[in-house]
């Protein structure tokens, strides 16, 4: 399973058995994911920060890139989810206060 991270250091800290006094904090974290790298159940993939996918909901983004995120998690617009349910929820109270 490929895990992405746009972060090099965190990337060399799993991929280096070494721990060093300064990292001593992510101790249990860092063997954890080491382990699953030994066993090759996870694969840490290094990816440029402009194609993080993830900054889509962590960071403030230019309509560009949040428009690019949007699309390769293929989510729908939420003008257009709204405004479909608006529609049904309205005209459910329309046919509740005019009755035939």
């Amino acid at each position: 399973m490929p895990l992405y991270c746009d972060n090099r250091s965190a990337i060399r800290l799993v991929e280096n058995s070494i721990l060093h006094v300064r990292t001593k904090y992510v101790e249990v974290h860092y063997h954890f994911l080491e382990e699953k790298v030994l066993q090759e159940k996870l694969e840490i993939c290094q990816v440029e920060t402009e194609d993080q996918v993830a900054d889509l909901f962590t960071k403030g983004l230019n309509a560009t890139r949040f428009q690019k995120f949007r699309e390769q998690l293929k989510m729908n617009q939420r003008k257009n989810v709204e405004e479909s349910v608006l529609k049904g929820v309205f005209k459910e109270q329309h046919r509740l206060c005019n009755p035939l």
